[in-house]
């Protein structure tokens, strides 16, 4: 049965929630706390977005002493951290009282979904080529793929490394990884989590030099194969600007945006 429009704005906030969740069970001295009114969590990553709040579900009443209790826990870490405000946050003049508690308003994020029904993948581009990541050793070469991809810093990489190892990669895992490669030599990755009723996409990246090439949306469609051979009938993404407009072309439509928000200077 599809999802109606309010199932799936849960769905799209909850996939992302269960891979931080999964990993963050994964990674030592990370924690991750989520109870019926608000998450906090903590990877010990030094890197704003791998830190924070967000599922916030409270009542006006009780909102300043919840944000604050949280805040200061966050602050306590001495971690960059982040507060990621989703379309089901409440209450509704949430972005109004983060303001006055001194965070401030960083970017938006779309999130976008396509449905799996009677999609058929394209081509792939000439001499390119995808593989699954069936163990340490390749999640090694995708990690060294992602970081220039991505412009992450090894200590990143290493935590995922880290949880990834610890997760397996077994077949039937919820998250399983690929690696697009080009006449044989690997330039691309790509993710796909299932949680929430969702196949949410993630990690598409390709490298500065082979950009431009249609690798990112190929890697994107093995995700998404991998989805409807498992029987989901829809695909979920986080966009990036530079993707925007590849997941359009792939038939992904925007259904809302994420707003996240730092901590002022």
């Amino acid at each position: 049965m599809p999802l109606s429009q309010e199932q799936l704005l849960a769905a799209v906030e909850e996939n992302p929630e269960g891979i931080w969740k999964l990993y963050l069970g994964h990674l030592p001295g990370a924690t991750y706390m989520r109870n019926e009114k608000i998450r906090v969590m903590c990877s010990q990553v030094p890197v704003s977005f791998f830190n924070g709040i967000a599922v916030t579900r409270v009542q006006e009443d009780e909102c300043d002493d919840i944000l604050e209790e949280a805040i200061n826990e966050m602050t306590a870490t001495g971690l960059p951290w982040s507060y990621q405000v989703g379309p089901n946050c409440t209450p509704h003049d949430l972005q109004l009282r983060l303001d006055q508690l001194g965070l401030k308003f960083s970017y938006d994020q779309p999130y976008m979904i396509r449905s799996l029904a009677n999609w058929q993948p394209g081509e792939f581009p000439k001499n390119f080529s995808i593989q699954e990541v069936d163990g340490p050793e390749a999640y090694q070469t995708f990690i060294k793929v992602a970081g220039p991809a991505f412009g992450l810093p090894e200590f990143v990489l290493d935590a995922f490394a880290i949880a990834q190892n610890a997760v397996g990669f077994d077949k039937d895992c919820a998250i399983r990884n690929f690696i697009g490669t080009e006449n044989g030599t690997p330039v691309a990755t790509g993710t796909v989590f299932y949680g929430a009723g969702l196949a949410g996409i993630y990690t598409i990246g390709t490298l500065p030099e082979a950009r431009g090439k249609g690798y990112g949306g190929a890697i994107t469609e093995a995700c998404m194969n991998d989805a409807a051979q498992r029987g989901f009938e829809n695909a979920f993404l986080q966009s990036s600007k530079m993707g925007y407009s590849v997941y359009q072309r792939l038939g992904f439509q925007e259904v809302c945006r994420f707003r996240i928000y730092i901590p002022g200077p």
